[in-house]
């Protein structure tokens, strides 16, 4: 393959193996076959210092070659990577094949809605009817789809002692 889309929670813990890459096939005897691979941005400016490869030898002479997640996630910061895995034999010169890892980092409900306004102030007349609305407020949250849905509600206290007075309507 050539290139490979790999979808990423950003609550994925640092140390997780995310995805096994395909290994490189090379035809060569055992010396001049593949010896190691390599992380590599595509663009030399993504930040892929989050990811490593994590190879292992194994029994038979293959190697697994899985990319690890090394730091955090945040969706809301970087929500796309793009690296290269380079796949090096051991000839001289040494000759190479490379395959390009897009993750697109997925969202979780990890912020919390924030008001637009810190504190909102509202005068009203005495005789102001039933039903009319008297202020409109705003909460925006980051997260995506019905993770970033806000509704609103009365706290508990706030219900009990005006929840006869005042209502609202999402």
């Amino acid at each position: 393959q050539e290139r490979i889309q790999v979808d990423i929670s950003e609550t994925t813990r640092p140390g997780t193996p995310v995805y096994q890459i395909p290994e490189a096939e090379d035809q060569d005897s055992e010396r001049n076959a593949v010896q190691n691979y390599v992380l590599q941005s595509t663009d030399g400016t993504s930040n892929i210092d989050k990811f490593g490869l994590r190879v292992t030898d194994q029994p038979d002479g293959s190697k697994d070659v899985r990319l690890e997640l090394n730091e955090p996630l945040d969706r809301e910061v970087d929500d796309l990577y793009s690296m290269k895995v380079i796949a090096i034999d051991g000839g001289s010169p040494p000759r190479s094949s490379s395959i390009i890892i897009n993750i697109k980092v997925t969202d979780a409900n990890d912020n919390n809605p924030r008001f637009v306004n810190a504190t909102y102030q509202v005068h009203i007349m005495e005789n102001q009817p039933v039903g009319t609305p008297i202020l409109t407020v705003e909460a925006r949250d980051p997260d995506l789809g019905p993770n970033g849905k806000v509704t609103y509600n009365f706290a508990p206290h706030t219900l009990t002692e005006f929840g006869s007075v005042f209502g609202i309507n999402n």
